[in-house]
């Protein structure tokens, strides 16, 4: 091998390294919009589930998943959450734009309610909101109420897309949304 070709390969290697960093620096933007607070975190007794809190017969507190998700296609990142609200099951889903601008266009969030374990979607559940977020620093929600027609362990699912269709793109039954911790619901 001549000094040529060592001269040449170290500047491949060199320029493979530094599109590599470049790439994995917008991956990291893009995917990891919000880093989890102190805030975020919610207190769970040592005896029961990160997952699951049981809220069986009284009312309990939101319970959200750990920091915003980023929704590319509508320019959002959303937070979804669960709680029993007078007999009901509340879902709620907190949203923000990904870029300091806001958002553009119309952009509609979804939040429904999800069996966790027979993946049952209720349409009855299903409520969408329209989004418009001036900058990333705004935070807005998206609330329904809905009475489970059985007990069982539930999540809210919470989507956005751009547009106004009044069916999030995963209404199909292969697809859950992104979705909140689980509460059991009882009557």
């Amino acid at each position: 091998m001549r000094n040529g070709d060592n001269a040449r390969i170290g500047t491949k290697l060199t320029l493979i390294t530094a599109f590599a960093a470049a790439a994995i620096a917008v991956i990291w933007k893009v995917w990891a919009c919000d880093a989890i607070k102190a805030t975020d975190a919610i207190p769970v007794p040592p005896s029961s589930s990160p997952s699951l809190r049981d809220f069986g017969s009284g009312e309990g507190a939101e319970v959200c998943r750990g920091g915003y998700q980023p929704v590319v296609r509508a320019g959002v990142a959303i937070k979804p959450c669960i709680e029993l609200s007078q007999g009901k099951v509340r879902m709620n889903v907190y949203i923000k734009a990904l870029q300091p601008a806001g958002t553009s266009g119309e952009v509609t969030a979804y939040v429904w309610l999800t069996h966790r374990d027979s993946k049952d979607k209720y349409r009855q559940s299903l409520h969408s909101c329209p989004v418009a977020l001036p900058d990333d620093q705004k935070v807005t929600t998206c609330a329904n109420t809905f009475t489970p027609p059985e007990p069982g362990h539930y999540y809210t699912a919470a989507s956005a897309q751009t547009g106004t269709d009044p069916l999030p793109p995963e209404w199909t039954p292969q697809y859950t949304g992104t979705q909140s911790p689980t509460l059991r619901w009882q009557p």
